[in-house]
């Protein structure tokens, strides 16, 4: 891979997804939900940005591909970890 910027967003968007969660939220089920939400609408700014980059030219197929095999396992790793984590508190 040329890059890792598109490694290094997602990684960000992680991080900062509890903290809008939190700031946006109310109580600890709304917590979940904007987390939810929130990254939701980050992913799909990400696969915006990589999509983008596509057509542009900045990335080639194998690229995409690989960041989008990245971005999948991602998606299905918060999700998860997310449930989990609100079946520990509930």
């Amino acid at each position: 891979m040329k890059t890792m910027k598109y490694i290094k967003l997602l990684k960000i968007f992680e991080v900062i997804t509890p903290f809008i969660a939190l700031i946006i939220s109310q109580g600890v089920r709304e917590v979940i939900g904007m987390a939810f939400l929130v990254f939701f609408f980050l992913s799909l700014t990400y696969l915006g940005i990589l999509i983008y980059d596509v057509f542009k030219g900045k990335i080639d197929g194998n690229e995409f591909t690989i960041n989008f095999v990245f971005y999948f396992v991602d998606i299905i790793l918060m999700l998860l970890s997310t449930l989990v984590s609100a079946k520990i508190i509930f």
